[in-house]
Parts: structure tokens; sequence; C-alpha cells
């Protein structure tokens, strides 16, 4: 529910991100926490995960992006829907030229948080 609440909204504020594409953000926003599953996936075969309280949500929190944009990298997805999954939760990042994809989700995330 959160990557579909996600990639509404930012579908709906692509167009005051130049050169965004509507379609595009939405994609990105599905995907952007697509490493939960391989971890959640693996916990679910190493039980011992569990016992350690907050040890998955450590994990999660931890790995995913990583574990995502690794995924989309050898599924040969294009390099502006990587960026998002790598780096949404980076809100130290810092690049060159006008905001993009990455921005855009990160903006969301950050004003759902307030």
């Amino acid at each position: 529910m959160h990557n579909v609440e996600v990639a509404g909204i930012c579908r709906g504020l692509a167009p005051s991100c130049p050169g965004a594409n509507p379609d595009e953000a939405m994609l990105a926003c599905l995907l952007h926490d697509m490493g939960t599953l391989p971890v959640l996936f693996y916990a679910e075969q190493h039980a011992e995960l569990m016992q350690v309280d907050g040890l998955l949500d450590r994990l999660v929190e931890e790995l995913h992006a990583t574990i995502g944009a690794d995924l989309l990298s050898l599924w040969n997805f294009p390099q502006a829907l990587i960026d998002v999954v790598a780096e949404h939760e980076n809100l130290t990042r810092d690049h060159d030229g006008p905001a993009d994809l990455v921005d855009l989700v990160q903006q969301y995330l950050l004003l759902k948080t307030i």
C-alpha cells in the first residue's frame, strides 16, 4: 500500500519536476522499496532472525536499497530507476543538475513524515 500511495502522489507531482515523466515517476515509486522483498524472503527461511527483537527491521532498513538497486541493475533497468531505489533514503545525497526522480520521491517521503 505504501508504494502504491507514493507512486500515485509522485505521478501527480512529476509535472512540477522538469524533465520528469509521470509514468516513469510512478514506476520508480512502485519499485523504490523492492529490495525489502528478498530480505523478507531470506528471513522467512532463517527463523533465528525473527528471534532477535528489531533485527529484521534493521536488516530491511540497512539492506533494501542496495539489494533493490542491484536487482534492477541485473535486470537492465534504466539508471534513473536504479538511482531512485538506491538513493531514496539517502538524505545527504548531492548531485549535479536539476531535480530528478530521486529528489521527487525524497520530497514526498519527507513531507509525509512531517
